[in-house]
């Protein structure tokens, strides 16, 4: 018998659901049998010196410019709060998790149109990868950064295949980029691949050069509104600078 378009819809659902389930369950399941990763460990120590209030001096005479802030200032924040620091990051990377399979689903389903269960299928394979377990179990940066990166090609993959400019994608593309390098240094791929996209649209045929530039512009400038205010926080709260220079005389 075949299903209208609402029970359709709710079955997709709820197989959603069950994938996502499963995979928390498998990630939960890891982080209980292996110890975290050393960057995670990094990450919750430091940001437990914030409730002592010595965050900002360690965050920045230790990490910057290496490890980007966002995840500690999450940490921090907790820690200041009076949190439990561990608790509340691995409830972070399990929530990111859930965000990143959703992602997926949404991306298989974007690429294949005529081929409907190519979102779950795309949802339920990455969530029973080993590799992705791993990390999903242990590696609190890399979930957060999981989640920009699918959802960075999520609004690229509609701005490709779309006749017309997407402002919205293009808009939801550059925040992307900013926050990609807020979690993590390696985040210059996002970037590169809507350099990419834009290069070879306009060298291939019946390349829509007005949608190209339009859909990049915006996405530059999205990045870089979203970029300049964050910019502006940090430097205000922990020079770089100072920290660095400060570093350096103390250890000559």
């Amino acid at each position: 018998m075949r299903l209208n378009r609402t029970q359709s819809g709710i079955c997709t659902a709820s197989l959603l659901c069950l994938i996502i389930l499963l995979s928390v369950s498998l990630r939960i399941l890891y982080a209980n049998r292996y110890l975290p990763n050393r960057d995670s460990i990094h990450y919750v120590l430091v940001a437990e010196q914030a409730a002592e209030g010595g965050f900002w001096d360690e965050f920045c005479l230790e990490y910057s410019p290496n490890m980007p802030p966002l995840l500690h200032l999450i940490l921090g924040g907790i820690a200041i709060l009076g949190g439990d620091v561990f608790f509340w990051g691995m409830v972070l990377m399990l929530l990111s998790n859930v965000i990143f399979i959703y992602g997926i689903y949404l991306c298989g389903k974007e690429l294949f149109h005529n081929y409907p269960p190519a979102g779950l299928c795309a949802a339920l394979l990455v969530a029973t990868t080993p590799e992705f377990i791993s990390v999903g179990g242990n590696i609190m940066r890399d979930n957060l950064y999981h989640c920009v990166f699918v959802f960075a090609l999520y609004c690229g993959i509609r701005m490709a295949e779309s006749k017309k400019t997407m402002v919205l994608d293009a808009i939801g593309y550059g925040i992307c980029c900013t926050i990609g390098f807020l979690c993590r240094k390696e985040a210059v791929e996002i970037p590169a691949i809507l350099m990419l996209w834009g290069i070879v649209s306009l060298f291939a045929s019946r390349a829509n050069f007005k949608k190209v530039f339009q859909s990049s512009m915006i996405a530059f400038f999205a990045c870089l509104g979203t970029a300049l205010p964050v910019f502006f926080v940090l430097n205000l709260y922990y020079p770089v600078q100072s920290a660095l220079i400060s570093a350096l005389s103390s250890r000559l």
